[in-house]
């Protein structure tokens, strides 16, 4: 047996809708939408650059036009990979769960780094907290926080409420996890040794003191956001391993009748199938009764498709 992208549900169509009309379309709602509500919080809160109204909300219709675009192009792009609510998960319906975690984390993550950075600031320096650009620096990190925190939440928990053992074989979930544990560690490593060079620089020049950790609070910061977002993702991934994974004896499915896009990608996401196709005769199979049917037995079997049905 062959295996191909569309053998598992990924056909080239679709990763173009997920690369460019969902993680791009979601990426530019969400630094349009945090871009808007931060020019509105520096406003009323922080300390904006002009007094003049009008100056400040200059690139305000730009921002709230990116905001309404990205979410229209996102919502069309996510219909067109919306199943019925019986179709069977297929990898597709992963691929696009983990990019929208991916989006939202990174958001969150870039919040959380300039909110520490923020904090170690205010700890550094007594007049942090009454206005200026450190005043606009934690609205920042509020706006940053809001608008990606959510995106996260919602699509990895939809991704770890589901059946764990299934769930960590598939080669999304193990892409996903590798690419965030090795880029977070790379990241940190450079900010961990940006971080101690700055230290010795200091400690050897003899002034070391408030302003070396003001100059290392970036750095700092994203070493302590990779850190925290590395270990919570090597929690899950040493967790979701620890499961020993089921033993999976292989079928094989003989499909005789003619070739159904919607059947194929139904049974080459479900686990232990080997699938034969005899290309015959004109017509469309009911895949919700061939799915319970393989999912009833044990055994193999020969699903034909006649006039009389199946």
């Amino acid at each position: 047996m062959v295996l191909s992208p569309s053998s598992y549900g990924l056909q080239p169509w679709r990763f173009l809708v997920v690369l460019f009309g969902v993680a791009g379309a979601s990426v530019v709602a969400l630094v349009s939408f945090a871009a808007s509500v931060y020019l509105a919080l520096v406003w009323w809160f922080g300390s904006p650059d002009s007094d003049s109204a009008i100056s400040h909300f200059d690139s305000l219709p730009q921002w709230l036009g990116g905001a309404v675009a990205g979410s229209l192009v996102w919502a069309y792009h996510r219909s067109l990979l919306r199943q019925q609510p019986d179709a069977p998960r297929t990898e597709m319906d992963r691929v696009y769960e983990h990019v929208m975690s991916a989006a939202g984390l990174l958001s969150t993550a870039a919040g959380a780094v300039t909110l520490v950075a923020a904090l170690i600031e205010a700890a550094t320096d007594t007049d942090v907290l009454r206005g200026g650009e450190s005043s606009n620096t934690l609205l920042l990190a509020a706006t940053l926080l809001a608008a990606g925190l959510p995106v996260w939440l919602v699509h990895w928990r939809s991704t770890i409420q589901r059946d764990e053992v299934r769930e960590r074989l598939t080669a999304t979930r193990r892409l996903y996890l590798f690419a965030l544990l090795g880029i977070g560690g790379l990241v940190g490593l450079g900010t961990a040794i940006a971080t101690v060079y700055l230290f010795l620089r200091d400690i050897i020049e003899g002034r070391l003191e408030g302003a070396t950790l003001r100059a290392a609070r970036y750095p700092l910061a994203i070493l302590a956001t990779c850190g925290a977002v590395g270990t919570y993702h090597l929690v899950v991934y040493r967790r979701e391993h620890s499961v020993s994974p089921p033993v999976v004896t292989r079928r094989r499915i003989l499909v005789a009748g003619p070739r159904d896009e919607e059947l194929h990608s139904a049974l080459a996401s479900m686990s232990g199938l080997d699938v034969e196709w005899i290309m015959d005769g004109h017509g469309a199979w009911p895949t919700k009764e061939v799915v319970e049917r393989v999912s009833r037995s044990s055994d193999d079997m020969v699903l034909v498709l006649s006039e009389s049905g199946l």
